[in-house]
């Protein structure tokens, strides 16, 4: 994929798509974007595939994963960058007493490393992170 990316799918957004139960609304945003930079990280990639396999037809999930989402965007990964971000952020929520799951952690540092708004329904999973940008587009 060319350009930067703009927009970071989170796991439930890329489920929802593949499962067929998108909102209209996210369905028109996700076209208005296109283009603009779509990308997920590899933490969702693993969470799809963890998903697929847990299903009663692992098969069919992962065909339409790997013919209508992953060639449309690109894959971001959880590098040094994101890395030191994690570490910061989960310091300060656990100084605050609000711990955070290692996978919501790791896309919301993959997001802020490289610049892209985090496109979710669980909001409240990635509350006052500071300077993440994210929208939830299945409200």
């Amino acid at each position: 994929m060319t350009g930067t990316v703009k927009y970071l799918f989170d796991t439930d957004s890329i489920s929802v798509l593949m499962r067929g139960r998108a909102p209209a609304g996210f369905i028109d945003r996700l076209s208005a974007t296109k283009g603009m930079g779509q990308a997920i990280s590899a933490v969702t990639v693993y969470e799809v595939y963890f998903g697929a396999w847990r299903s009663p037809e692992p098969e069919r999930f992962i065909t339409i994963f790997e013919t209508k989402v992953l060639p449309l965007v690109e894959v971001l990964y959880f590098d040094d960058t994101a890395a030191r971000i994690a570490g910061r952020i989960r310091a300060e929520r656990e100084r605050a007493g609000r711990p955070i799951a290692l996978a919501d952690l790791q896309i919301a540092a993959i997001a802020l490393a490289s610049g892209s708004i985090l496109v979710t329904g669980n909001s409240r999973h990635f509350a006052d992170i500071p300077g993440l940008d994210s929208e939830n587009w299945l409200e």
